[in-house]
């Protein structure tokens, strides 16, 4: 019989990434949770309030990234899920949200001071809000999309003048949605993906300088409940879910505004939702989160170092 020769063995090709890089694990939360806010501010990543043990929490936390510790910190004036919170001018600033089960839509913004260790109260949102999302931009804070209370108008874009204590009504997104991401990149402000009835993949990009919106590439994988943030001039969108089918995303996709389209980053090692991202010293950090749908979460903390970062 001749003999056979045995067939080469062909090695699966690594996946290659338009945006490439590696995610490490970093120190856990105290806590599990999700559907929390999360910021940075002088070296320091913050979680707030969210779900711990599927219940509203008035936990807050921070991460001294150069000591690699958590710490927990006063806590909240109020529990409060579903809100946003941003860092500014050597503060940490909490913006609305709801107490779950209660349907209890809250106005309040409070602002930490990190040098007391206090949280104070200032001026107020026109309207309880929750579901939406906050960035800074010119030393201002926006607060796009979200619910209303009462839910009898186009939700209005706000801006918060620190110095003035002063909120004011810009105009509403075009793609009304909640659960969805914010970030600033090069004097605009970008609400992104979210859900209304279901998920929507617009991204919209307002300019402060003329009051108005327009529309961007979508979002190649459109979801809700899902994080931004910007990195080497670039915009990182990750995780999030799918209410029908139930699914949990553990996408990362840039959007790169000198080409005006998205292109693929290292996913998430695990999908999350609920979540929130943040960039510190040029990588990029994901706090908590649901793996899971529905009120899942977890303490898992990652890290993505952008190659030759």
């Amino acid at each position: 019989m001749p003999t056979r020769t045995p067939s080469a063995v062909v090695p699966t090709p690594e996946p290659s990434f338009d945006v490439a890089g590696t995610w490490t694990v970093g120190p856990a939360l105290p806590e599990a949770r999700s559907e929390h806010a999360v910021a940075t501010l002088d070296g320091w990543i913050y979680a707030a309030g969210g779900y711990i043990d599927r219940q509203t929490s008035d936990s807050f936390v921070g991460l001294d990234v150069a000591e690699g510790t958590w710490s927990e910190l006063a806590a909240l004036p109020e529990r409060r899920d579903h809100t946003a919170m941003v860092g500014l001018d050597g503060a940490v600033y909490l913006v609305g949200g709801i107490i779950q089960g209660l349907g209890a839509f809250r106005a309040d913004v409070w602002r930490y001071d990190p040098a007391t260790g206090a949280w104070t109260a200032v001026a107020q949102l026109p309207r309880p809000r929750a579901f939406h999302a906050a960035t800074v931009l010119d030393g201002a804070i926006y607060v796009v999309g979200g619910i209303e209370r009462p839910r009898d108008r186009p939700t209005p874009t706000l801006r918060y003048d620190p110095g003035a204590d002063a909120w004011t009504e810009l105009a509403p997104i075009p793609t009304e949605r909640e659960h969805l991401a914010a970030a600033a990149l090069d004097g605009l402000v970008y609400a992104i993906s979210g859900r209304l009835a279901s998920n929507l993949g617009a991204v919209e990009a307002f300019d402060p300088a003329t009051g108005t919106w327009s529309r961007v590439a979508d979002l190649p994988t459109p979801r809700s409940g899902l994080a931004a943030a910007i990195l080497d001039g670039r915009l990182h969108v990750l995780g999030g879910e799918s209410a029908d089918p139930a699914r949990i995303y553990a996408s990362h996709e840039v959007f790169d505004p000198a080409t005006g389209t998205w292109i693929t980053a290292v996913p998430l090692p695990r999908g999350r939702h609920g979540f929130g991202a943040v960039v510190l010293d040029g990588r990029l950090w994901v706090v908590g989160g649901g793996p899971n749908p529905d009120l899942s979460a977890s303490d898992l903390v990652e890290r993505f170092d952008p190659a030759g970062g």
